[in-house]
């Protein structure tokens, strides 16, 4: 271990995710817990309309009715009270799980050994946004109320065995189409979405490129390449949303038609003498609740599968992120600047885009390198600033090899203009001072001034 480096260890990149979703679980689990009593409290319904058919009606009496109407408004009040409280802690658990990912993830989309981006740089940001998003929607709610729907589905059975069995069946069909769904739209879902990026990837090279495509007059040929792709996408897109539009619409008339079919099964119950009238109505709200999970996560699985698709490209992502050691901050170099039979390769049994380069620059020295487009002149320079690790060798500044400088030390040091500049979004004066907070404005004028840039800027 060099002798600067800390001893002690920090979460790795890989354990970023595993750290943010453990970080506030305690609102899942309080979330959870209040859907235990949101759903106790959906039998209120169903169990007043029982006491209304069986017996204010028939006793005709209007204290029991008076009783009975404010004990289910008080019931349906604490039921909002619960449920807004849900909602509200598994929104806060999104919020904070993307809170706390948000600047893992946007410093691993800048880091990398070459120009390419890491699988999953692209989206990365999209993917947390999506995960999010899930958490803070309804689908996350139906998918706790589902495991209630056995429990409405047993109250069912409880009022007649066959009105039981008859809920059952249906709840087992809507299963399957949700079985069904998911076998079919999954991969329309994930090919819409590919695509989609592919548009917005060629929109931001063309972005970039536009001085070139304008130029060269290209702008006809590459807007209509990318209405291609865009067309693509779309087609794509609404390919997914038809397949989980005819899936949602059928689970909805599905369930009201079940709806329809216990009305009618418990009514010729009522008739024969098995069933009294309030439970057969009851047991027609209850199938409405026990199925409503079910057709609510039909109807948002799209959503639901964006946020899976996210969650594995998010963690496959940070997983492949190196660890970065803590490091101490050395002293600012004043020594020499040493690189020493520096070789890269992009790869194994590929050429070389350095061969064994070494030179040394002692204090006020200045150093040309010239050759041809492609030779290797930028590669240099990424290597002295650490953006692009040696295959073999090592550069040192001041003594100290530049790998043992913190990332963010070095870059105070180094001075880097690339070959295609750009600023950064905010003020000139933010620029000069490298984004940070707290410049002193006397440094910024004094620093443009050394680059005789001051003038231009006024």
């Amino acid at each position: 271990m060099h002798r600067y480096q800390s001893a002690s260890s920090t979460d790795n990149a890989s354990d970023a995710y595993a750290a943010a979703a453990a970080g506030s679980r305690h609102f899942l689990a309080y979330s959870f817990f209040f859907s235990v009593f949101v759903n106790i409290l959906m039998l209120t319904g169903p169990l007043f309309m029982l006491q209304i058919y069986d017996r204010v009606l028939r006793s005709r009496s209007e204290e029991t009715l008076a009783a009975l109407l404010v004990l289910v408004l008080a019931l349906y009040a604490l039921m909002w009270l619960l449920d807004f409280a849900r909602t509200r802690l598994v929104a806060r658990y999104g919020a904070r799980f993307q809170s706390a990912l948000d600047a893992q993830v946007f410093r691993a989309q800048l880091t990398g050994t070459g120009a390419a981006p890491r699988p999953g740089a692209l989206t990365a940001t999209r993917d947390l946004e999506a995960i999010q998003a899930f958490y803070a929607s309804p689908a996350l709610t139906a998918l706790m109320d589902a495991p209630f729907t056995p429990v409405f589905l047993a109250a069912i059975y409880l009022f007649h065995p066959w009105l039981g069995w008859f809920a059952l069946a249906g709840g087992l069909v809507l299963i399957a189409v949700t079985t069904l769904n998911q076998m079919l739209t999954a991969g329309r879902v994930a090919e819409a979405q590919a695509t989609a990026e592919t548009a917005h990837r060629f929109a931001d090279n063309a972005r970039q490129a536009a001085d070139l495509i304008r130029s060269q007059g290209m702008l006809l040929p590459v807007t209509a390449r990318w209405m291609d792709t865009r067309v693509a996408a779309l087609s794509r897109t609404m390919s997914a949303v038809d397949w989980t539009g005819a899936f949602s619409t059928f689970s909805r008339a599905f369930r009201l038609a079940l709806q329809s079919l216990i009305l009618a099964l418990g009514a010729w119950l009522v008739l024969a003498g098995e069933l009294t009238a309030g439970a057969m109505i009851a047991a027609s709200i209850l199938l409405g609740r026990a199925l409503a999970p079910i057709e609510q996560i039909i109807g948002r699985w799209p959503q639901i599968a964006r946020a899976r698709d996210g969650r594995r490209a998010l963690k496959s992502f940070l997983s492949d992120i190196p660890d970065e050691p803590p490091r101490t901050s050395l002293p600012r170099p004043s020594g020499a600047l040493e690189v020493g039979g520096v070789t890269i390769t992009a790869g194994p049994g590929r050429k070389p885009l350095l061969y064994n380069v070494g030179f040394t620059m002692t204090p006020g020295e200045a150093l040309g390198v010239v050759g041809r487009s492609g030779s290797g002149k930028t590669t240099i320079a990424r290597t002295l600033l650490r953006l692009v690790e040696p295959t073999i060798g090592e550069v040192r500044l001041g003594g100290a090899l530049i790998a043992h400088y913190p990332a963010d030390d070095l870059g105070a040091f180094v001075g880097y203009l690339p070959q295609d500049p750009m600023l950064i979004t905010g003020t000139i004066a933010e620029n000069i001072a490298r984004m940070s907070l707290a410049t002193d404005s006397s440094m910024v004028v004094a620093a443009a001034k050394k680059a005789s840039a001051h003038d231009l800027i006024l």
